[in-house]
């Protein structure tokens, strides 16, 4: 073989080289981008914020969280919206159900594609905190034909689910003379209802904002969102939501 061959081959394989040890140093870690992907899941805050519709009185609740939105109500439970670019406010969307959640203020509105399906008001009202504790010192009597009185939370059936508090006693509903407070294992709530014929409507609820790891809050609240059925059998008090989820509550002794 002559030099110039031997040569030719030589560098060919020098070049060869210098390109691996290149490429073996500036390669991605694809180990390392799984583990970031597994490492920072979509971040959820543990406090909802209650929207009205001020034209039907509905009520949405939205759990903001970084670049991430967790919608209840209007037929959805637990859904999750991604913050995507928006020129003002901010915009989330959930692609699967072809979703938009525009906050802008105040106001959050849930589009379908181009059609609005709900346009809602925060109305949020600050409690101390101990608000909660004060009110459940109130009256537990219940006039006829009238809605009043503490009541606690024993249970919750939906679809053959049935959901229970993990404190028994803790959690905690009154209503008097139009407005609804309570106590939750972690924050208190307010807000106002009106009862007609056997039904209450209740609009949006202002809520403490005290974070409690593992706190059943969400489940709780959720129970107090748009029109109700009310049903009295002794001291037991059952509140049915349209989509026919039960929630059964005892009168709370004095």
């Amino acid at each position: 073989m002559s030099s110039f061959v031997k040569a030719t081959v030589l560098g060919g394989l020098l070049l060869f080289g210098t390109i691996c040890v290149a490429w073996l140093i500036t390669r991605p870690n694809i180990q390392d981008l799984s583990e970031q992907e597994i490492a920072a899941p979509p971040a959820i805050s543990p406090t909802p914020v209650a929207f009205i519709s001020t034209e039907t009185g509905d009520s949405i609740f939205v759990t903001f969280g970084t670049s991430t939105a967790l919608l209840n109500g209007k037929g959805y439970s637990n859904l999750l919206f991604m913050q995507v670019e928006a020129a003002s406010g901010a915009k989330y969307e959930n692609q699967s159900e072809n979703l938009s959640l525009w906050n802008k203020g105040d106001e959050v509105t849930l589009q379908r594609g181009r059609r609005t399906l709900f346009v809602g008001q925060n109305q949020e009202i600050y409690l101390p905190s101990d608000a909660a504790s004060s009110t459940l010192e109130m009256s537990t009597t219940t006039p006829v034909g009238s809605l009043s009185g503490t009541y606690v939370w024993i249970e919750t059936i939906k679809e053959d689910h049935s959901l229970t508090p993990k404190q028994p006693g803790v959690f905690a509903v009154t209503f008097t003379d139009g407005t609804i407070s309570g106590a939750t294992d972690c924050n208190g709530f307010k807000g106002n209802y009106t009862e007609t014929d056997g039904t209450i409507s209740i609009g949006a609820l202002a809520m403490t904002k005290m974070f409690c790891e593992g706190s059943q809050e969400m489940e709780f609240t959720q129970q107090f969102v748009g029109t109700l059925s009310v049903t009295h059998l002794g001291a037991t008090l059952t509140l049915t939501h349209s989509d026919g989820t039960i929630s059964h509550f005892e009168a709370k002794s004095q």
